[in-house]
């Protein structure tokens, strides 16, 4: 359901406890959770990293030893299951759930519940500019500078919004829709909707030959869409039919 890059790491996370880790995105390790738990998100900060289910109630599990073992952490702050990770990869990680939950950690393992003033579905988070970034159902965007108090911002949608990334200085929403929201500080927001419309479920960016700007979006029905600038896509031919869930790009590849 996800994969991060990370302290030279990959993390892979998908259902029935699925955890890989790979140093070179190659050849992976198993490390399975409890076998009935879909896996969501993968983070990494303070030398630990954390990954979410969307059991109810919530799961969340870290592991400090580059993914070897995991623990399972207390989040009893909720009932609800969660959906996406964020982090300042320092001070704080906060995760979003179901009923507008947000949580938030200074170390993986203690947790808070924060008021984020809402009760709907937040499907995930991003933190870029000194902002975190919350987005879900209806076209939510929630800002917050900590991770502790939150506000809302203006979004240019009501579609439902799946995915945020801070990508070379810039925060990726995509959306129901094919529709995708831009940001530089998370804000402020202009919308485009992407030719065909396709769902787009997960986004990277990574400097190709260290000159080379490319981002990645992830579809449904296995369609890859790329571009130079983020702004202009054009689709790559994978040959598959799946669902492209996660994207990562590490130590020269995506």
């Amino acid at each position: 359901r996800d994969i991060a890059f990370a302290n030279n790491q990959y993390v892979l996370t998908g259902d029935d406890g699925l955890i890989l880790v790979s140093t070179d995105a190659i050849s992976w390790v198993r490390r399975s959770l409890n076998g009935s738990l879909s896996l969501r998100s993968a983070a990494y900060a303070n030398s630990t990293w954390v990954v979410v289910s969307n059991a109810t109630p919530a799961n969340v599990f870290t592991s400090s030893d580059s993914g070897a073992t995991w623990v399972a952490q207390n989040t009893s702050v909720t009932a609800n299951h969660l959906n996406g990770l964020a982090t300042d990869g320092s001070s704080s990680i906060i995760a979003v759930g179901a009923a507008g939950t947000i949580i938030r950690s200074t170390n993986g393992s203690t947790w808070a519940a924060v008021s984020s003033g809402i009760t709907t579905e937040l499907e995930d988070a991003a933190f870029g500019a000194g902002t975190y970034v919350a987005v879900g159902t209806g076209g939510r965007i929630l800002t917050s500078a900590t991770g502790a108090t939150w506000a809302p911002a203006t979004s240019t949608t009501t579609n439902d919004l799946w995915s945020a990334r801070f990508l070379n200085g810039t925060f990726f929403v995509p959306g129901a829709g094919g529709i995708l929201l831009k940001s530089a500080n998370g804000t402020t927001w202009t919308s485009a909707t992407l030719a065909g419309s396709p769902e787009v479920n997960e986004m990277a960016y990574g400097r190709v030959g260290g000159t080379t700007d490319v981002y990645l979006a992830g579809c449904e029905d296995g369609i890859l869409l790329r571009s130079t600038d983020g702004t202009n896509w054009t689709p790559v031919a994978l040959g598959v039919t799946a669902s492209i869930n996660g994207l990562a790009y590490g130590n020269g590849q995506f």
